[in-house]
C-alpha cells in the first residue's frame, strides 16, 4: 500500500508546483502590462499639463495688460482732476481777468462710462491730455507765466458739454485782450494767423458763473 501511495503523492507535488509557476508568471505578466500601460499614459498627461500651462501664459499677460490699460487711464484722469481743482484755487476770485487758452480737450471719467458729451466733440484720452500739459507747463511756466489746468464748467460763459472740458490756461500780466493776442502772435507764430492759430493759441477772459 505504501510504495503505491508514494509514486501518486510525487506526481501530485509536480503537478501543483507547475500549476504554482504559471499562476506566478501570469502575475508577472499582468503586473509588467500594468506598469507600461501606466508608462504610455504619462505622456500624454504631461502633454495636457503642458498645454494647460501655455493657455496659462497667454491668456494671463492679456488680462493684465488690460488691467494696466484701465489703470493708467484712471490714473491720469485722476492727476487731470487735481491739476485742475489746484489751478482753479490758485486764481481766486475770479474778476474778469484775461488769459489765454492754449489748450482744449473733452476727457470722460473712466469711473463713468455712460456719461457721455451730447456734442459733437472729439473725446481724448487722459493720458494723452495729461502729457499735453505737462509739455506746456515746461515749455512756457516760468518768469512768472503760470500754466494752469481749469474744467471749463468752472468759469463762464457756459459752452456746450463743459463738464467734459479740461483747458490749460496761460496767465501772466495781461491786462486786455491786445495783450492775450499779443502773446499768442509771439509764441505760435509758427502757425499763420487765422483758424489754426486760434484754435491752438487764443485769448479768454475768465467770468464769474
Amino acid at each position: 500500500m505504501n510504495p503505491a501511495r508514494g509514486p501518486r503523492s510525487r506526481s501530485e507535488i509536480v503537478r501543483w508546483a507547475a500549476i504554482g509557476v504559471a499562476v506566478l508568471l501570469v502575475a508577472v505578466l499582468f503586473t509588467l502590462g500594468v506598469g507600461l500601460s501606466q508608462d504610455d499614459e504619462q505622456p500624454e498627461g504631461l502633454a495636457i499639463g503642458a498645454g494647460s500651462e501655455s493657455v496659462r501664459a497667454v491668456s494671463t499677460p492679456a488680462a493684465t495688460t488690460s488691467g494696466s490699460s484701465m489703470s493708467t487711464d484712471a490714473q491720469a484722469y485722476s492727476r487731470l482732476s487735481s491739476h485742475a481743482d489746484a489751478g482753479w484755487a490758485s486764481i481766486q476770485p475770479v474778476q474778469g481777468q484775461w488769459a489765454v487758452q492754449v489748450g482744449s480737450h473733452v476727457v470722460l471719467s473712466p469711473n463713468q462710462p455712460a456719461a457721455r458729451p451730447s456734442g459733437k466733440a472729439t473725446v481724448d484720452s487722459a493720458p494723452i491730455v495729461l502729457a499735453e500739459y505737462e509739455a506746456l507747463s515746461d515749455r512756457f511756466a516760468f518768469g512768472g507765466t503760470q500754466v494752469l489746468l481749469v474744467r471749463r464748467s468752472a468759469y463762464g460763459p457756459a459752452v456746450t458739454d463743459d463738464q467734459f472740458i479740461f483747458v490749460a490756461l496761460v496767465l501772466d500780466d495781461f491786462g486786455s485782450v491786445e495783450d492775450a493776442q499779443q502773446w499768442c502772435d509771439q509764441h505760435y507764430s509758427n502757425l499763420a494767423e487765422g483758424a489754426n492759430r486760434d484754435a491752438a493759441c487764443s485769448p479768454a477772459q475768465l467770468q464769474r458763473r
